[in-house]
């Protein structure tokens, strides 16, 4: 409904007077300039997979997991690190089976009782290995941002290989885990 009568105009300090529809427009434009804007880096999120060891809580970016399937039909393998489980056949393809909590060099008293049920596959590098964990928690997204590096209290192994946490979650750089010297055998065996 177009109204008859002109807008209503109200009096400024200097006399000027501003109409009711420019002070709204006016004020409209102020508060969108008193918004931060929101970096990139703030919006910026990734999926990640939890999972537990023993009782805590970590993860893996998703990027790199290709699959997550139930630990069994380990074949040990004699010679090996001690987190070295051992190798599975994966659809043909022989994976070895990392020990998380062995290669984190965790106490070995957490979660003793427990057995690991899950191995999460990454593939990176030209590597596919599988990773044992006690049990998969979900997949969720995270904000980069409100990752902290606040580490403190946790031991340097862990530290080395964290990329943040975020509440009670340990989000673990796989790219650092996954280029670490101690995965990479090189041995040569003469026979």
């Amino acid at each position: 409904m177009i109204s008859s009568q002109p807008p209503k105009e109200l009096d400024t300090p200097d006399g000027a007077g501003i109409l009711d529809a420019e002070r709204k427009i006016l004020r409209s434009r102020a508060a969108a300039l008193a918004v931060k804007p929101v970096t990139s880096n703030q919006l910026a999120t990734t999926e990640v997979v939890s999972f537990l060891l023993g009782d805590a809580k970590y993860a893996f970016e998703r990027r790199m997991v290709r699959e997550i399937i139930p630990l069994k039909n380990i074949n040990l393998l004699p010679g090996t690190p001690l987190f070295v489980e051992g190798i599975l056949n994966l659809r043909g393809q022989l994976v070895t089976v990392i020990s998380l909590k062995q290669f984190l060099n965790l106490d070995q008293s957490i979660g003793q009782n427990r057995h690991c049920q899950k191995a999460i596959i990454i593939e990176a590098e030209n590597m596919k290995v599988a990773f044992a964990v006690h049990n998969i928690l979900s997949v969720m997204s995270i904000s980069l941002a409100s990752l902290t590096d606040s580490l403190s209290g946790f031991d340097s192994q862990r530290v080395r290989y964290a990329k943040g946490i975020i509440n009670d979650l340990i989000v673990l750089d796989l790219e650092k885990i996954m280029t670490d010297k101690k995965l990479i055998v090189e041995d040569k065996v003469t026979i």
